[in-house]
């Protein structure tokens, strides 16, 4: 296929995802994203024995694998930016390095690009849209550009949570989840867990969002029931039918 076309990345994966539902493959876990491919195995034994069906398969499909890029036997690894390991997923330390290193904003393009990039890990920040609602208040176009003690508590408050961020557990599908939801007057909270007690919950996902101009009329009540409402609707693919 040549590069450029307009439904070559949705080509592709359908191809991806073909090569991974095979019977061959017998039930193993592999996740695939475009053109990589993550081999999940129990230990070093099945690894080797789920990498071998791997490759069978790719004989199958005409498929190769770039060596200079294959990693193999880890039990960390980096991956869209972020860490995968046997307790979780965490943010890459590097990516979370260059937002502690960033100055404060003296201008609406600076303010956006650490916006945005705080924004890739907004999954580990709980209420991540209200805690950057003063920053995020700065980048509308009605708004005069005014850095106060709001903008700055916001900005260090956020870095000082990308700094020690909570390390987001796989879930357990065997086991029932817990969703924990909240509204303020200008933004929505939610909270994807498990655990056996409230002293042992794990986080699985945060999500957050700002309220439009309409939401922001609700009572308290609607506010808190459109929370539990979009909550579910953002972690249907979680627990849906669970």
């Amino acid at each position: 296929m040549p590069f450029g076309l307009k439904g070559a990345l949705a080509t592709f994966q359908r191809l991806i995802d073909r090569f991974r539902s095979g019977p061959s493959l017998g039930g193993r876990r592999i996740l695939g994203y475009l053109d990589d491919l993550l081999v999940i195995s129990e230990d070093f034994e099945f690894h080797l024995s789920d990498l071998r069906a791997v490759f069978e398969r790719f004989r199958m499909f005409k498929l190769r694998a770039n060596r200079e890029k294959c990693v193999f036997a880890r039990d960390r690894l980096k991956y869209l930016d972020q860490v995968i390991s046997n307790n979780g997923i965490s943010p890459d330390e590097d990516k979370v390095r260059a937002v502690l290193d960033m100055k404060e904003a003296t201008n609406l393009q600076q303010l956006r690009s650490f916006l945005q990039t705080c924004s890739w890990f907004r999954k580990f920040i709980s209420e991540f849209a209200k805690v950057a609602e003063p920053l995020t208040r700065l980048t509308k176009k009605s708004q005069i550009w005014q850095w106060k003690d709001d903008q700055s508590k916001a900005f260090v408050y956020l870095k000082s949570l990308l700094a020690s961020p909570p390390i987001l557990v796989q879930p357990d599908y065997s086991k029932p989840f817990i969703l924990r939801t909240d509204a303020s007057d200008f933004a929505l909270g939610a909270a994807l867990l498990q655990g056996e007690s409230p002293q042992d919950e794990h986080p699985i996902e945060y999500v957050s969002r700002l309220l439009t101009s309409a939401e922001k009329n609700y009572t308290t009540t609607e506010r808190e029931a459109l929370a539990v409402v979009w909550a579910v609707e953002r972690f249907r693919g979680y627990i849906d039918g669970h």
